[in-house]
């Protein structure tokens, strides 16, 4: 079976759970574009706020300084040192979305008692509607 990645409209990591257990262990990778986009814009922004001293009000509580704001540059600087200071922050915003979908789908799958993704199937689906369980089934794929 070839490589298949699914993408369009994934932004979360409910999201990718769903993508990977429906692809039935056939999807190697889920796209998070536009998303990943967002990201890196928000991270750009922030960074350029904060050099500017004009915090967000709903960020204040967080903190005023690029350590405090970007928690993940931390993780950053274990894996590359002290060049991560210098990456952009909106790489470092990517880097922190990334990271939030990576526990995310752990999370899901070790509720479903799966410690792992690759082991994630139709059966961690739970269908609402009739239509769905059909889907699920495989009914609309012959």
């Amino acid at each position: 079976i070839p490589a298949i990645t699914m993408t369009g409209g994934f932004s979360s990591e409910d999201h990718v759970f769903k993508a990977l257990a429906f692809g039935n262990q056939n999807i190697t990778a889920v796209g998070l574009c536009r998303a990943a986009m967002t990201a890196a814009m928000t991270g750009k922004n922030i960074g350029d706020r904060i050099k500017n001293g004009d915090i967000p009000k709903n960020m204040r509580k967080y903190g005023d300084t690029v350590d405090e704001l970007f928690y993940d540059l931390a993780d950053l600087r274990s894996i590359y040192g002290k060049e991560a200071s210098n990456f952009s922050l909106g790489a470092v915003g990517v880097f922190s979305f990334l990271n939030k979908i990576d526990f995310g789908v752990k999370h899901f799958a070790a509720l479903n008692r799966k410690f792992d993704i690759s082991y994630l199937d139709r059966s961690d689906l739970i269908p609402l509607t009739s239509d769905a369980k059909d889907l699920i089934k495989g009914k609309w794929f012959d």
